[in-house]
């Protein structure tokens, strides 16, 4: 189930940047976002329309993946879950590529869409890789790894947020080796004060998003 939750965050992950990649920018450049601006619709609300549209997207294909993902575990490894940690992880797993779309809109708004994607990308591998480096040095109880993971979360917390996630739906489990088990798992699980930090920052980032497009020259 772990295992399948990680692989999770670079589907959705994925989604998340190649809608985002070519929301603004990519409308922009074939020239059509021009029929949207001329219209009554201030610049604000085009941008938070797609961005609630693409969320609402992103949030179904998170929940239908992860929900599928815990019912064959559940069924063919014999796992016992409590309904409300599954449900509170679901939403707590959400916030990611809500975070991720803010993140990718926001540069959508400034430059090219292959530039946006590709930025957007390292910005989430940084994160992937940071949070593989702290569960590595929550095993070996080395803080400086632990310490690069922190500081991977703060610039991205998708992995953060993934680690949230999975110790919510694996409380049944208690603490056992396997959930807590390497860099797939909880060994190392962030504070809840991530979880305030990630919806503060898809908000910064959301509001870099329109204020950049209103600036952005047509």
């Amino acid at each position: 189930m772990v295992l399948g939750w990680y692989v999770s965050t670079f589907m959705v992950g994925s989604l998340a940047i190649v809608t985002g990649a070519g929301s603004i920018s990519q409308e922009v450049e074939n020239g059509t976002i021009l029929g949207l601006a001329s219209s009554p619709l201030s610049r604000r609300s085009i941008v938070l329309g797609k961005y609630t549209a693409y969320a609402l997207v992103s949030s179904l294909y998170s929940t239908v993946l992860l929900i599928s993902i815990m019912a064959l575990s559940g069924y063919f490894c014999r796992l016992i879950f409590e309904p409300y940690g599954v449900a509170a992880a679901v939403v707590v797993f959400t916030l990611f590529p809500l975070a991720l779309l803010a993140v990718t809109m926001a540069l959508s708004a400034i430059f090219t869409t292959m530039s946006a994607g590709i930025i957007a990308f390292m910005i989430f591998v940084v994160s992937i890789i940071g949070g593989f480096v702290e569960q590595i040095g929550a095993l070996m109880g080395n803080g400086a790894l632990i310490n690069i993971g922190i500081v991977s979360s703060l610039i991205m917390p998708s992995d953060a947020v993934y680690r949230l996630a999975v110790d919510l739906a694996s409380r049944t489990m208690a603490h056992s080796s396997i959930v807590d088990f390497g860099p797939f798992g909880t060994a190392s699980t962030p504070s809840t004060l991530m979880l305030v930090y990630t919806i503060v920052y898809l908000g910064i980032w959301l509001t870099t998003a329109v204020h950049n497009f209103e600036k952005r020259d047509l």
